[in-house]
């Protein structure tokens, strides 16, 4: 199984390249870290839930139980039974540290502030005040460390193209590293 990491802001395009690279490639799966997050307030706490529940039952016995948090109820409903993929991509805010060592290609959606802002907008509708603390912490976090990524998307590449570079980097890197 190989991991990819597709990490940036909310609203930066994440989900839509994260959508295209599965479509791409069958076999794959996707997990959205905001169905592993506890709730507004848990931006960074889904890190032990990815790893203990998630990467290492997939890569030890080859399945996980995925929880899945029900963002309209308010907490974690049934969770969802993952057989591990020949691809598994990890999409969300903080997923390049979240994943660590477990990624084997790590792709960070470079989207500015006032960007993400509108396109949330566009997206959910009117602006929220959650929204405000979600981007507030993505810049705080950002202001120390920004991810290690092997790719970089800017805001001006569009997903066809980031898509592209994202499936020549998987078909050229070192199969050594990956396990089945």
């Amino acid at each position: 199984m190989r991991v990819v990491a597709i990490d940036g802001g909310a609203a930066s395009g994440k989900s839509t390249l994260a959508d295209a690279v599965c479509a791409a490639r069958p076999g794959s799966a996707l997990v959205r870290t905001d169905e592993l997050m506890d709730g507004w307030g848990d931006q960074l706490g889904y890190w032990a839930r990815l790893r203990g529940e998630v990467l290492e039952p997939l890569r030890r016995s080859g399945r996980a139980d995925v929880p899945h948090y029900d963002w309209v109820r308010g907490g974690f409903g049934a969770t969802i039974e993952l057989l591990a993929p020949e691809l598994l991509l990890v999409e969300g805010f903080g997923s390049i540290a979240a994943c660590a060592e477990a990624a084997d290609l790590r792709v960070f959606v470079d989207v500015p502030r006032v960007e993400r802002e509108r396109r949330w907008i566009v997206r959910d509708g009117r602006w929220q005040p959650e929204w405000t603390s979600w981007l507030d912490l993505e810049d705080l976090v950002w202001l120390t460390e920004r991810p290690a990524a092997d790719v970089v998307v800017p805001q001006e590449v569009g997903t066809a193209a980031a898509l592209a570079v994202i499936l020549r980097r998987l078909d050229s890197a070192s199969r050594a590293r990956w396990t089945p």
